[in-house]
């Protein structure tokens, strides 16, 4: 009743505004983004439901991490086993946390060999803009986009010129400090610097009657260096090099006090040849991320498991802009997966150690816009040295009522690899595992009458061989991943919209599903009822923010009933100088007790002042 109340009473809000506001001005600034057919394209053109979060967004929303950005916008869901550090699950459109891929500047991370991916990995300093693309995208992307696509560019816009400080200290004992520089090399090149160091001592993420004295913190490292050099006015060249140093505390299901390292190394390039009617793009990537588990506090060489993941890439994609109002792109995708001879499961040398395997993709997609109505079809076959060969293909198409309202219908087919994880784990893998397999369906209004924007979508994902961890007994000492009978199926509703009243800005979501598994029961740690809103204000030299995160009820593990929740944030910035800003956020004013997952509490009332200095 609660989600009702909450989405009757932001639909009665938008509908009020609306009509008081109904003379505003809704020129809305097109962002580019670059995930949804993997070419440039300003926001409004692109037919799947697209959100972009910049760095200015980040900045306001006084975010401590990736997931905190995420958790704000239409279609995610979060489950974390803790606070700052810990694991966690995201969810997309109500689909397994497997089932989103996530990008960094285009391509997949290592981790993802492994299973879901640890976002903890990705500080925001480096990070320029987060853009989320729901619905399948696999006809472009291959295995893993069957709720969606992540894509976190930390690649800076040629000709920008910024340099920064940030310095901040809060609850648990927390403090971070970071820095970052976008230089101007002469008239051709653009160099970016980002390092950053965080640490917090954390809360007890998993109270159990032995434990009570532990704490769950969380520190990392990082660092990157870009460069990026304009040769001409066709060639253009990138390199870029990040690393990370991250470790954890947890306590397993049994009670140990853990801590996990993690290290990363990657690097990228790419050579651009571009021209008014084609561009032609190379890109290579290589990424390696070294997983040590401890049990207590970590020494040298003392690690109960270790897992060495390596990940080559190479692509070649191609756009042909034959007309004004028809474009081609297609491309060729080759990535080689490797769990290094080195690695350790649990202290012996099994769980795949040694196993690799390579895929080979071809995609093409056709955008065409006749007056107005616009078609895109799109077709990609995958070729595993493990798995075989996968076919999927995507369609869409729309049509312009008005000069402000468009209606968009898609349909479309997409998989995911069974991971290394699935297949090789010691305790319960299965070398015979096929890949998961979807259709997806999404009808879809969008305009701006009386907005800024808004968009209402309704969608249907079926997923057939689901793969999942079947218990042998009844406390799961003992199981195998297997397939699942039957066919997973989420039905969902989202409305999102922009809109001001007066000097304020508003962004609301309100989404209902029906996410079932192949028995008909609700999956775990999803929700049918969510509601978002997140609201600014500025004041001469103040800047005031507020969110509110509405979640469900949700079922977990044990046929556990997790309770619905409500959590609301408030932000405060003030412009000292030109140059130097403060900030106050506080998390969960109202100190709501509430879990995500279930035995691992979220969060009390936390906070976090800061301050940033720009050259």
């Amino acid at each position: 009743m609660k989600a009702l109340q909450y989405s009757a009473l932001a639909l009665g809000v938008v509908s009020a505004i609306a009509a008081a506001e109904s003379n505003n001005d809704s020129t809305e600034v097109e962002t580019m983004v670059i995930t949804a057919n993997r070419f440039e394209q300003t926001e409004a053109s692109v037919l799947a439901a697209t959100n972009v979060v910049t760095r200015e967004d980040i900045e306001v929303l006084q975010a401590k991490s990736t997931t905190d950005v995420l958790k704000t916008l239409p279609g995610i869901e979060i489950g974390q086993n803790g606070g700052r550090g810990q694991v966690a699950s995201v969810f997309v459109r109500g689909s397994e946390s497997t089932h989103v891929l996530v990008l960094v500047d285009g391509f997949r991370m290592a981790r993802s060999a492994k299973g879901s991916v640890d976002f903890n990995q990705i500080p925001l300093i480096q990070i320029e803009r987060i853009e989320l693309v729901r619905g399948a995208r696999a006809s472009m992307y291959g295995s893993e986009a069957i709720a969606g696509v992540i894509n976190i560019i930390t690649r800076a816009e040629p000709g920008e010129s910024l340099k920064k400080l940030n310095a901040g200290i809060g609850s648990f004992n927390s403090y971070l400090a970071e820095g970052l520089g976008n230089f101007e090399v002469g008239d051709s090149g653009q160099l970016k610097l980002a390092a950053g160091v965080e640490d917090t001592e954390g809360y007890n993420a998993y109270p159990t009657s032995t434990n009570q004295s532990d704490k769950h913190g969380f520190g990392s490292k990082n660092a990157m260096i870009s460069y990026e050099h304009q040769f001409s006015n066709a060639f253009s060249a990138y390199i870029a090099g990040r690393i990370y140093d991250n470790n954890s505390n947890y306590d397993d299901r049994f009670g140990s006090y853990k801590t996990l390292e993690v290290n990363s190394k990657n690097i990228d390039g790419s050579i651009l040849y571009q021209r008014a009617s084609f561009d032609s793009q190379v890109k290579l990537s290589f990424a390696s991320q070294q997983n040590k588990d401890f049990v207590g506090s970590y020494s040298a060489d003392s690690y109960r498991s270790l897992m060495v993941i390596e990940q080559l890439n190479a692509a070649w994609q191609n756009t042909m802009y034959v007309s004004d109002n028809t474009t081609l792109s297609g491309g060729i995708d080759w990535r080689n997966e490797e769990i290094s001879e080195d690695s350790l499961t649990y202290g012996s040398a099994d769980g795949g150690a040694g196993k690799k395997r390579s895929n080979t993709g071809i995609y093409l997609l056709g955008l065409h816009e006749i007056g107005r109505y616009t078609l895109e079809l799109s077709g990609r076959s995958d070729d595993n040295s493990v798995y075989g060969r996968n076919n999927t293909w995507g369609a869409a198409a729309s049509a312009s009522i008005t000069p402000e309202l468009e209606i968009i219908a898609l349909a479309g087919t997409a998989f995911k690899a069974p991971d290394f994880t699935q297949l090789y784990y010691p305790y319960g893998g299965n070398e015979n595992l096929e890949p998961e397999e979807s259709q997806n369906l999404e009808l879809g209004l969008r305009g701006k009458q009386f907005f800024r924007s808004w968009r209402v979508s309704a969608f249907q994902n079926q997923i057939d061989n689901l793969i999942d961890y079947v218990c042998f007994d009844v406390l799961c000492y003992s199981g195998e991943y297997q397939q699942v009978e039957g066919k997973s199926q989420i039905r969902g509703l989202e409305f999102e919209g922009e809109f001001n009243t007066g000097k304020v800005l508003h962004s609301v979501s309100v989404e209902f599903r029906d996410p079932k598994d192949s028995d008909g029961e609700q999956l775990l740690r999803r929700a049918k009822q969510i509601f978002k809103w997140n609201a600014e204000y500025s004041l001469n030299q103040w800047l005031f923010t507020g969110e509110v995160l509405y979640q469900g009820e949700r079922k977990d593990i044990g046929d556990i009933d997790l309770e619905p929740y409500t959590t609301v944030g408030a932000g405060i910035s003030y412009d000292v100088t030109q140059n130097l800003e403060l900030k106050l956020k506080i998390n969960n004013l109202f100190d709501s007790s509430y879990e995500t997952v279930n035995g691992y509490p979220s969060p009390e009332r936390n906070f976090l002042v800061s301050g940033r200095y720009e050259f």
